[in-house]
This record gives structure tokens, sequence and C-alpha cells, in this order.
């Protein structure tokens, strides 16, 4: 099984379906993201090291914002634009 690429769109989708329009600043874990990727590709193989990765990458991009819950928890929260990543 290949391992799949994951994309902004696919991070964006998992706060657009999992998260209410009407609480602002919601975070998620890691763990629970990449169980919703997997959902929405479950023919693929992701592992929570290639969603951390792409969470850093777009946090260095601005997009969303690492926030750390305790030494060995981190959460993460959209901080600007968008759910589909535009101002």
């Amino acid at each position: 099984m290949r391992r799949y690429i994951i994309t902004d769109k696919d991070i964006f989708d998992v706060f657009q379906r999992w998260t209410s329009p009407a609480l602002k600043n919601q975070k998620m874990h890691t763990s629970f993201i990449r169980e919703a990727v997997c959902r929405a590709h479950p023919d693929k193989a992701i592992l929570q090291y290639d969603i951390r990765q792409k969470l850093k990458n777009m946090a260095s991009r601005g997009l969303v914002t690492e926030v750390h819950l305790s030494p060995n928890a981190t959460a993460w929260m959209i901080n600007k634009g968008d759910l589909n990543g535009q101002n």
C-alpha cells in the first residue's frame, strides 16, 4: 500500500466537517485529524507522522496554529482565512 500525499485541502476538509462554525478557535488533536483523513481515504496508508509534518508545514505558512496542551499533546487550529485557506 502506497503512502498518501496529504494536501492542504485534506486538512481544511477535516476542520470543515468536524468543527462547529459557531465556535471560534476550535482545536483538534493530531490523532483526530489523522483519523478523519483516514476515513476520507480508506484505501491509503496515512501515518500520524505525515499528518504532523503537514500541519507543521501549514503552521510555518501561517495557515494553522500549533497549540501545546502538555509535553505530549499538541492541538491545531485554523488561525486566519476561511476553511479553504483563503483570506
